[in-house]
C-alpha cells in the first residue's frame, strides 16, 4: 500500500513539475551593477535594459521547479543560520536584530525604520531568541552588494562570504569566477570603509564553502578558500558599468558594437541560461540588435 502511494505521489509531483515548466514565469531582477552580478556583461545589461524600456515587460529567467526552489530556499536558510549562531558565538561582527515580529526590535521593523543598531560580536538573545543577523549594505557610486559577514577569530579579522556546496572538509574548490568577482569588490568597499564600519583592519578576504546538509554548522566539514584581491580586476568591473551605462544614455549602436561577444560556454550553467544566447551567437544578431537600438532610439 505504502509503495502505491509513493508512486502516486511521485507520479502527481512529475505533473506538478510539467505544468510549472509550460506555464510559470519567473521575473528576473534587471542586471544592475551588484556584487552578486559580477562579472558585468555589457551586451546582456544594455539590452536588457533596452527591452524593459521599448517593451515593457519583465524578463522571465526558466521556469520554477522544485529543484530550483530547493536550491534557492535552501542557501538562504543555511547563511540565516550561519549568521545567527556565529553571533551568538561571539565571532560574526554586526547588527543584531530580534527574531519576534512583535517585538520593536525585529529584524524587519529595525531595518525599515532605519534604526540600525551599533554593530558588536555578540549578537545574545531578545525575547528569549537569538538574535538575527542584519547584513551590512553597501551602496557606493551606483554598486550595491550586501555583506555575508566579517567574522574574528584567533585576533583575525575576516571578510567573509558564505557559498553552499555539495563538497565537505578540505577538499580544493575551484573558485568560479563570479564568486570571486564578487567577494573582491566587496573587500574594496570595505577597507575604504574601515571606520564607517569601526573595524581596524580586514587580515583575510575567504569564501566559506559550507555543506548543504546537517554538518552546515561543523566547520571541520567546511572548505575555506582564501582569495587575493585584485584592485585591477575592481577597476575593470567599474569601468565596464560606466561603459554599459554610457552606452544606454547615448542610446549609441556604435558603443555596443565595441563589447566583447562572450563564450557561448559562459552564457549558460546548470541553472539558468541566458536570454541573449541565442542573439549573441546567431547570424541574425546583427539585425536583431540593430532593430532594437532603432526602436530605443525613438522613445523619450
Amino acid at each position: 500500500m505504502n509503495n502505491t502511494i509513493k508512486t502516486s505521489l511521485k507520479n502527481s509531483l512529475y505533473t506538478a513539475q510539467n505544468i510549472a515548466k509550460h506555464k510559470s514565469k519567473i521575473p528576473m531582477r534587471l542586471p544592475a551593477f551588484r556584487g552578486s552580478g559580477l562579472p558585468i556583461c555589457n551586451r546582456l545589461y544594455v539590452l536588457s535594459h533596452i527591452l524593459m524600456k521599448t517593451s515593457n515587460k519583465a524578463l522571465c529567467s526558466p521556469s520554477a521547479s522544485p529543484y530550483r526552489d530547493y536550491f534557492l530556499e535552501e542557501g538562504t536558510l543555511i547563511h540565516k543560520l550561519l549568521q545567527r549562531w556565529l553571533g551568538l558565538a561571539g565571532v560574526l561582527y554586526g547588527r543584531w536584530g530580534c527574531q519576534n515580529p512583535n517585538c520593536k526590535d525585529y529584524v524587519g521593523t529595525l531595518v525599515k525604520e532605519n534604526r540600525l543598531p551599533e554593530p558588536r560580536l555578540n549578537s545574545g538573545f531578545c525575547c528569549g531568541l537569538p538574535r538575527d543577523y542584519i547584513e551590512f549594505e553597501i551602496k557606493y557610486k551606483g554598486f550595491s552588494g550586501h555583506i555575508d559577514g566579517i567574522l574574528y577569530t584567533k585576533n583575525l579579522w575576516i571578510l567573509c562570504d558564505f557559498k553552499t556546496s555539495n563538497k565537505a572538509g578540505n577538499d580544493i574548490i575551484e573558485i568560479p569566477d563570479n564568486y570571486f568577482h564578487q567577494l573582491n569588490s566587496y573587500y574594496y568597499y570595505v577597507i575604504k570603509n574601515l571606520k564607517k564600519l569601526n573595524i581596524p583592519r580586514i587580515d583575510k578576504t575567504s569564501i566559506f564553502f559550507v555543506p548543504r546538509d546537517y554538518y552546515f554548522l561543523n566547520p571541520s566539514k567546511w572548505t575555506i578558500q582564501d582569495i587575493i584581491p585584485d584592485k585591477s580586476l575592481w577597476v575593470r568591473d567599474f569601468n565596464n558599468f560606466k561603459a554599459s551605462e554610457k552606452c544606454l544614455k547615448k542610446k549609441s549602436l556604435k558603443l555596443f558594437k565595441e563589447f566583447d561577444i562572450p563564450d557561448k560556454e559562459l552564457c549558460s550553467n546548470k541553472y539558468e541560461t541566458c536570454w541573449l544566447i541565442d542573439v549573441c551567437h546567431s547570424d541574425k544578431e546583427k539585425e536583431l540588435v540593430k532593430n532594437m537600438f532603432k526602436e530605443f532610439k525613438g522613445r523619450k
